[in-house]
């Protein structure tokens, strides 16, 4: 996703050996900004597969659990600069379930993670 050489979403969620210290502060801001739009992906192919099983029209009640993930980026890391806010007022939508005759279905769920913010 990324257009550096350096860094992106595949490298950064492979492991790289070096600290983010190492990193300027744009190519930080760079990956969390690809971190967000990957996992918007993500959430597109979902609602992709609800209007396949014909649910994106559904219009009975149901229930959305979500995260504050307010701002993404103001920890400081180690001892390098404090990582300026990439992603502003995002959130995080953990699940999202319908009712039925046995309980609540989740037909939503997504991990507990930065990830998963969405701008």
């Amino acid at each position: 996703v990324s257009t550096s050489t350096d860094v992106g979403i595949i490298d950064g969620l492979a492991g790289l050996n070096r600290s983010v210290d190492e990193y300027p502060v744009d190519t930080i801001s760079r990956f969390r900004y690809d971190a967000a739009l990957a996992s918007t992906l993500n959430m597109e192919e979902n609602i992709l597969d609800l209007k396949l099983h014909d649910m994106d029209d559904y219009l009975a009640p149901f229930t959305v659990v979500i995260k504050s993930c307010d701002g993404m980026g103001v920890e400081k890391h180690g001892c390098g600069p404090a990582v300026p806010k990439a992603v502003r007022f995002s959130f995080t939508i953990m699940t999202i379930s319908v009712p039925s005759s046995n309980g609540p279905v989740r037909i939503f769920e997504a991990p507990n993670s930065e990830l998963c913010c969405k701008p």
